[in-house]
């Protein structure tokens, strides 16, 4: 009589909280990947990606396809992609990315504006201002003269571009779940020495970090302004920025001791992007 009580009980536990599989993240039938290098997973190794577009086949859209079981994956980003390639053809790419969707599409994926924003090429600049004047904080002071915030203005000014990215997805993709993948924690929010893994003067590093903060806060309100799901990269891999030691950073510094283009996440980083995403559909299931 124990030995079937606890299979009734053992019944019932499957029938109240359903079986192994009923967890799973939601099927998708039909997924496309949009954007830029920090999508493509640049420099990270694998058996298949597109050379052209510097994408691996390792890249969080990768990743996520295989985690959620798509039936169908088209991932077209693509490195140095900015947003007149969603609806320009890309020389590397050779079609816009647009083209990817279909009104079958039911779930994509995009991160966009960091080439826009220029934030790559402002912080290399600061690196090199870093190795002129490596005390203090140069950059800031340079890119703060006259009480303007320069390198925040090139982030705030691409605003609504992103929304129009967005309504354009949407238009195209009608039915498609549609997720906005935040930047992972590129710097530490304190000052900190970030040498050698990047030049930059110790009273920088806030500053910088504070720009890749206020691009993510962009987004994640374009995001919510235009029927799209914001992915929070940013707080589950802050202490894994480019400042760290070896094996505890996800994100590349000037000269990479992981397999990633600088200033890129690695395979580590990607996977994080990826856990992060699918949590989120989970979370909005």
């Amino acid at each position: 009589m124990r030995r079937i009580a606890a299979l009734l009980t053992v019944a019932l536990a499957i029938a109240v909280l359903g079986s192994p599989t009923a967890s799973a993240a939601p099927k998708y039938a039909d997924y496309v990947a949009l954007g830029d290098s920090m999508a493509a997973g640049s420099g990270i190794p694998s058996d298949s990606g597109d050379i052209a577009c510097n994408r691996s086949g390792n890249d969080y859209p990768a990743l996520t396809a295989r985690a959620l079981g798509v039936q169908t994956f088209t991932d077209v980003s693509c490195a140095k992609a900015a947003l007149i390639h969603m609806t320009t053809p890309q020389i590397e790419a050779g079609r816009p990315q647009f083209d990817a969707l279909t009104a079958h599409t039911d779930l994509v994926t995009v991160t966009m504006g960091l080439n826009d924003s220029s934030l790559l090429p402002v912080m290399a600049g600061c690196g090199f201002v870093g190795l002129l004047f490596p005390g203090g904080a140069p950059c800031t002071v340079l890119m703060n003269l006259f009480g303007f915030d320069y390198a925040a203005g090139l982030v705030r000014v691409q605003a609504p571009r992103i929304g129009e990215m967005l309504r354009g997805i949407h238009e195209r993709s009608p039915n498609a779940k549609l997720l906005v993948v935040g930047l992972p924690t590129f710097l530490p929010e304190a000052p900190t020495d970030c040498w050698p893994n990047m030049p930059f003067s110790y009273g920088d590093v806030p500053y910088l970090s504070s720009l890749f903060r206020d691009l993510n806060t962009m987004l994640r309100e374009q995001a919510d302004g235009n029927g799209a799901t914001f992915v929070d990269t940013e707080s589950s891999s802050k202490g894994h920025d480019m400042c760290q030691p070896v094996g505890q950073r996800w994100i590349e510094g000037l000269v990479p001791t992981d397999r990633a283009v600088p200033a890129h996440p690695n395979l580590a980083g990607t996977q994080n992007m990826s856990a992060q995403i699918v949590a989120a559909l989970h979370a909005v299931a």
